[in-house]
């Protein structure tokens, strides 16, 4: 009983998805087979009373065929809502798990800072930018005044100036302070760079309340690293002061 149970509350909304679809065709159906049935009755009516029926006659006489398509129908708007609700509340749950992770990690890489001093945090992000280097396959020939950058939210390499990128963050601060929020993705567009899938669902934005997640504090780094066996490759990660969270539009 239990497995079913599990497997029941796991794919509910894909149960729901189904039902409902076969709800809308199940509507459609009843309702193609009750019009003739209404259309015969409001006949009826019309020969009795002698003369063409009102609004309010037809629907009182011509309702009872359309029971079964009504029910069919508020069933399949029930599993809609079902399916919104569901959607939601994992939605909550994955936001809830993330700031969990999210707090748990802050706490380690605070115990790590005390132990081990303030720069483990640029010293990790230059080895784990290096391996990432390492292992790159990168034809693109830099044109005149293009620099390597290293995207530490997108965990990824691109070529670009140092003013072009100045240009992307200012953009993005004037989105963000005069809109209230901003998503990932649209800090790519600005960077002129492909966007993420999941860079719809990450951003910024103004929490008045919640100090550390006042975008007015928003500023981005760019740590200056050298890679290659030489260590003749210059690149710049940039790391928000922020991180783009989950919840910035909730």
């Amino acid at each position: 009983m239990n497995n079913i149970q599990y497997l029941l509350k796991k794919h509910s909304t894909l149960i729901m998805t189904v039902v409902a679809s076969g709800g809308v065709i199940a509507t459609t159906v009843l309702a193609v087979k009750a019009t003739p049935k209404a259309q015969k009755l409001l006949k009826q009516a019309a020969l009795s009373k002698g003369k063409p029926l009102t609004t309010i006659e037809k629907i009182k006489y011509g309702w009872k065929p359309y029971i079964g398509c009504g029910i069919s129908c508020l069933a399949t708007l029930g599993c809609i809502a079902s399916i919104e609700y569901l959607n939601h509340q994992k939605q909550i749950s994955l936001i809830s798990a993330y700031t969990i992770l999210q707090n748990s990690f802050e706490q380690y890489r605070g115990n790590i800072k005390q132990i081990c001093g303030d720069d483990v945090d640029l010293l990790a992000r230059q080895e784990i930018v290096r391996a990432r280097y390492e292992g790159m396959d990168d034809p693109h020939m830099p044109e005149d005044e293009e620099i390597l950058f290293f995207d530490y939210q997108g965990m990824r390499f691109f070529w670009s100036s140092f003013h072009n990128v100045m240009t992307a963050e200012h953009k993005l601060l004037e989105s963000l302070h005069a809109r209230g929020y901003a998503c990932l993705n649209e800090y790519y567009d600005y960077l002129g760079i492909p966007r993420l899938d999941y860079g719809y669902q990450l951003g910024w934005a103004d929490y008045e309340s919640c100090d550390p997640y006042n975008v007015h504090e928003l500023e981005f780094n760019y740590e200056q690293t050298f890679m290659g066996k030489d260590k003749d490759v210059q690149c710049f990660i940039i790391s928000a002061s922020l991180p783009a969270t989950f919840d910035y539009i909730l």
